[in-house]
């Protein structure tokens, strides 16, 4: 980098033009850590992970009176975190049927090479070839064992197992239908007719048909105690089979936790009352 002053520069201030040569290049931002993904099918039936989670929230029960509001959340939320990782099994990725068993190998090295010597390798591009001939073969193999199949049963007179053939293969097929209703249930299938709805509904959505004066609503500055029926119940209204957020907790494992769950949870919710009522947090 260079840097010079240029004082002959004059525009009627005691400032001095100042000339600099800066290299810069951009930063390589790298990916951050993928969540862990866990296959919670079975967390209902998994009797370690309820166990541990049982007695541990037994133990932390007895000294939350200690224990600030936020200190207590991120301990809730570790325990929940290391009780998942021992006892909750990962997601393992699904494999295609047709994919033969020497195809993920080939996969694997172009994984491999990619990592190593980059997107835009030769090596890179001719493990990628391979793979893309490898599925494109087990795919043809695959579909013509299933066809044959499928033939014999037509010829064997077994219509049970020749539809179940026919339905493995079509089962991915999913015909779009583009009809909407109108407000009296009437079926709508001209393009036409379905903008004119489109427009219809989207103008009644802001639409403001609200006659009414505006009430003084008194506001009540009590803040009521929460209860644990009222605890009970947002951990029942978790909806399942959704993301994890940022504390990486799913629903189901707050679920699977039971009644000890919702007893820490009820004075965590106590804890953070307590502050609004002093006017120590705004949350």
């Amino acid at each position: 980098m260079g840097v010079r002053t240029l004082p002959g520069a004059d525009c009627g201030t005691d400032h001095e033009l100042l000339m600099a040569e800066v290299k810069t290049r951009l930063k390589l931002l790298k990916p951050g850590a993928r969540p862990i993904r866990y296959d919670l099918t079975e967390l209902p039936l998994n009797i370690a992970y309820k166990l541990e989670i049982k007695n541990i929230f037994d133990v932390l029960g007895r000294i939350t009176e200690q224990m600030e509001p936020n200190d207590l959340a991120t301990e809730i939320n570790e325990i929940f975190k290391e009780t998942a990782e021992k006892h909750i099994p990962k997601m393992k990725t699904k494999k295609m049927p047709w994919i033969s068993n020497k195809t993920p190998h080939n996969i694997e090295q172009r994984r491999e090479a990619k990592k190593t010597f980059g997107k835009q390798s030769e090596q890179y591009k001719d493990r990628n070839k391979e793979v893309k001939n490898a599925i494109k073969n087990d795919k043809k193999e695959y579909l013509e064992s299933h066809l044959s199949y499928i033939e014999i049963c037509n010829l064997t007179h077994s219509s049970r197992e020749m539809y179940s053939g026919i339905n493995r293969l079509m089962r991915n097929f999913t015909p779009r239908l583009s009809a909407i209703k109108d407000k009296d249930g009437k079926t709508l299938t001209e393009n036409e007719e379905i903008s004119n709805r489109w427009k219809e509904y989207c103008s009644e959505m802001y639409e403001d048909n609200t006659n009414e004066e505006m009430k003084q609503v008194e506001s009540n500055d009590e803040i009521l105690e929460p209860t644990r029926s009222e605890v009970e119940w947002a951990k029942k209204q978790l909806p399942k089979g959704k993301s994890a957020g940022n504390d990486e907790i799913h629903a189901e494992m707050i679920k699977a936790s039971g009644e000890q769950g919702i007893d820490i949870f009820h004075k965590l919710c106590k804890k953070k009352n307590g502050l609004k009522k002093s006017g120590l947090t705004n949350g």
